[in-house]
């Protein structure tokens, strides 16, 4: 965990700098794909240095993620039905990897290779996701003021 943190502090700070070159849905897509092969690279990284290593790539990705989340949550729903909203974004993102990972450890415990499979399905599932999104995800406009 101190890995990730120490990652993501400085990288929290030019998040800002590179949406506002780029554009929010041009990095939320970039940062889905670069999010996608991480279960996959955490099956191989075996040594504690390739660890560390991809603790750092996974915590660069998921601060994008962390932050483009939040400002699409708070500025694509009215003020009004904005707590609802997100409560209910809150509770599904919660079932989802409650069962995510109960899928996944059936899977795992059940089927020779079970371990790779539920990696290679989450990986898989990430680049779908990651395709819908670049087709239906709207662009916010969040230029940094000068």
């Amino acid at each position: 965990m101190a890995t990730v943190y120490l990652a993501k502090v400085p990288i929290l700070g030019t998040w800002p700098f590179i949406l506002d070159r780029y554009g929010t849905r041009i990095i939320f897509t970039t940062t889905l794909v670069m999010i996608s092969p991480i279960p996959i690279l955490f099956m191989v990284a075996r040594s504690l240095a390739s660890q560390i290593l991809l603790e750092i790539y996974s915590s660069v990705w998921w601060s994008s993620w962390d932050l483009l989340t939040g400002l699409y949550n708070l500025y694509l729903f009215p003020r009004d039905v904005r707590p609802i909203a997100l409560s209910i974004i809150v509770f599904s993102t919660n079932m989802g990897a409650s069962s995510a990972s109960i899928i996944g450890s059936i899977i795992s415990s059940s089927i020779p290779y079970g371990s790779e499979i539920k990696f290679t399905l989450s990986a898989l599932s990430r680049v779908l996701v990651s395709l819908l999104v670049f087709k239906k995800l709207s662009l916010l406009d969040l230029k940094i003021k000068q």
